[in-house]
């Protein structure tokens, strides 16, 4: 899933980093700030629905809060000091995972692809959430292990466009039913034993799933998820068998 658009039928905080990308500030215009959703119309600001600001007052506090925070020289100070956030949700209880430790590899993951000043979300939930949004927002009936939530477009692969603000670092929401996994790391488990009682020697998919095939632990799961998914939130893709080879090969890098 690739739109913020999709964002807004998921939990508050992913709306809220909807309404902050709608809503924040992206190009310049003789001093006054214009954005996706407000541009200046006669002696106050209205919105693309022709939405008037009430006041004169709110048209002068939105224009002075522009002149407080996009100093880009200041951004760009600020955006080499900031330290990006994991932010981690559980709701699901079946399984007991260390979300400090998962943190600390979510952290190094973004390092490793370049992204370590940007925030990211993971929520851990069940087979039953899944399925739904995997319904709702790419018309699958049906679970999957994760699902990405992308907010910026990519220029190229590993690149996002650049952003103007602090708050647009976010780089998206990754989604996991740990039941999903769960039930793969069984079957594949199982597949390995039948295989080397056999004699087989088994020729493993490239990239993640060629990773997990060897790791049956749900726990130790996670991370080579969050790998493939935090490379869809930096524009990576495996719509193509080029795509597939690009994404893959990075995969197995990380």
């Amino acid at each position: 899933v690739n739109s913020a658009n999709c964002l807004t039928s998921l939990r508050p905080s992913a709306m809220l980093y909807k309404l902050i990308m709608m809503s924040t500030a992206l190009k310049f215009s003789n001093g006054y700030v214009l954005n996706r959703s407000v541009v200046p119309i006669g002696k106050g600001l209205r919105t693309k629905r022709s939405q008037k600001l009430k006041s004169p007052k709110r048209a002068a506090n939105a224009i002075k809060l522009h002149e407080e925070i996009f100093d880009l020289e200041e951004f760009a100070k600020e955006k080499q000091e900031r330290v990006g956030k994991v932010t981690i949700r559980n709701t699901q209880r079946k399984y007991d995972i260390d979300t400090n430790r998962l943190e600390r590899d979510l952290s190094e993951i973004k390092r490793l692809i370049g992204y370590d000043k940007w925030d990211c979300h993971l929520w851990l939930t069940t087979d039953a959430t899944v399925k739904k949004l995997n319904r709702q927002f790419r018309k699958s009936d049906k679970s999957t292990d994760i699902l990405s939530f992308q907010i910026h477009e990519a220029t190229v692969p590993g690149t996002l466009k650049e952003v103007y603000h602090p708050e647009e670092m976010v780089l998206g929401e990754m989604i996991i039913s740990l039941q999903y996994v769960d039930r793969v790391a069984v079957e594949d488990k199982h597949e390995f034993e039948k295989e080397k009682a056999e004699g087989i020697q088994a020729e493993y998919e490239r990239g993640v799933s060629g990773a997990m095939a060897r790791v049956y632990s749900v726990e130790e799961r996670i991370p080579y998820l969050c790998i493939h998914g935090l490379l869809h939130l930096v524009g990576y893709d495996h719509e193509s068998d080029e795509d597939f080879q690009l994404m893959a090969k990075r995969e197995e890098e990380l």
